[in-house]
C-alpha cells in the first residue's frame, strides 16, 4: 500500500513539473481523446493492481498456476504496447515535423514496446517468484508507462494545437483609401517556426479571381514561444477590390512548399480555409 501511494505521489509531482495541470488535461482530452483516455485507463488499472498486490499472502507463488501468470503477462504487455502505439500514432498525426523525425520517434517507441515484451518473457520463466512483489512491480511499470505517455503527449502534441488569433480595425483614410491595423497572436512556437502573415485584396469573398498582395512578412516567436505581431497598411479603394483578407499560416524554416496563406486558402471555393491557415475577411 505504501509503495502504491508513494508511486502515485511521485507521478503527481512528475505531471506537475511537466505542466500537466487540470487545464492541460482538459486540452489533451479535447484534442487527442483516444490516446489520453487510453493512458488514463491504463494508469488507473496499474493503481488497482498495485492495491490488490497488498492483500496477496507473501508465500503465494505462481508455481501451481503458470497459465495464469502467462495470461496476466500477455494482457499487461499487450495493454502497454497498445498504449504506446496509439501515442505514436497521435504524435505522427498531430506533431510530426518531418518524415525522418517521425520515423525515429516510432522506432524509439517500438524499442520501448520490445523491452516490455522482453520483461514479460523473463517474468514468465520464473513462476516461483512470489505473487505480491510481481504484481507490485508490474503495476508500477504499467502505471509509470501511462504517466510517461501523458507527459509525452503534453510535450509534443499540445504544442501545435494552439491556433493564432487575428484582430483587425479599419477606418476611412480620405475618400480613396482605408487604413487597417491587424494584430496576430499565437503561442507554442519553436525557434524554427514562423507565421507567414499576408494581407491581400480580393474581388469577392468566395473563390476570388483577382488577388492583389499588399503586405507579407514572416514573424517568429520570442524566447517563450509566443508571437504578437502588429502591422498597419493603407488599402486603396481600387476598382473591383471589395474584400481584404489577413491570413496567418505556420511554416517551417527552409520549407519549399508553396505559400498556404494566400487568399485565406479559399481559392478553390471551399467554405473554410485549408488546414493550417487562420484568416479574417473584411468587407471594404
Amino acid at each position: 500500500m505504501n509503495v502504491v501511494a508513494g508511486s502515485v505521489t511521485v507521478a503527481a509531482g512528475v505531471l506537475g513539473v511537466s505542466g500537466v495541470t487540470a487545464g492541460v488535461a482538459t486540452a489533451l482530452l479535447r484534442n487527442i481523446t483516444e490516446a489520453t483516455l487510453t493512458a488514463t485507463v491504463i494508469a488507473g488499472a496499474g493503481v488497482l493492481v498495485g492495491l490488490v498486490s497488498a492483500f496477496v499472502p507473501r508465500e503465494r507463488t505462481f508455481a501451481g498456476h503458470p497459465r495464469m501468470l502467462r495470461a496476466g503477462l500477455v494482457a499487461a504487455t499487450g495493454l502497454v504496447v497498445w498504449m504506446w502505439a496509439i501515442i505514436g500514432w497521435s504524435f505522427v498525426d498531430n506533431a510530426g515535423r518531418s518524415p525522418s523525425g517521425s520515423t525515429g520517434w516510432v522506432a524509439f517507441l517500438a524499442a520501448i514496446a520490445l523491452s516490455a515484451v522482453a520483461l514479460a518473457v523473463v517474468a514468465g520463466r520464473h513462476p516461483q517468484w512470489p505473487v505480491g512483489p510481481v504484481l507490485t512491480v508490474g503495476a508500477l511499470y504499467v502505471f509509470g508507462s501511462a504517466v510517461l505517455g501523458l507527459v509525452v503527449l503534453t510535450a509534443t502534441v499540445l504544442r501545435t494545437t494552439a491556433r493564432p488569433t487575428i484582430t483587425t480595425t479599419t477606418r476611412a483614410s480620405g475618400e480613396s483609401a482605408v487604413s487597417m491595423t491587424a494584430t496576430v497572436s499565437a503561442s507554442g512556437l519553436s525557434s524554427r517556426e514562423r507565421y507567414e502573415i499576408a494581407a491581400q485584396l480580393l474581388d469577392r469573398e468566395m473563390a476570388p479571381t483577382r488577388v492583389d498582395t499588399r503586405f507579407r512578412t514572416y514573424a517568429g516567436p520570442d524566447a517563450l514561444g509566443n508571437l504578437t505581431y502588429t502591422f498597419s497598411i493603407e488599402i486603396p479603394r481600387a476598382a473591383g477590390a471589395t474584400w481584404v483578407v489577413v491570413g496567418a499560416a505556420l511554416v517551417q524554416e527552409g520549407s519549399k512548399a508553396p505559400s498556404p496563406a494566400g487568399a485565406c486558402g479559399l481559392s478553390t471555393g471551399q467554405r473554410l480555409p485549408v488546414s493550417g491557415v487562420t484568416c479574417t475577411l473584411i468587407h471594404l
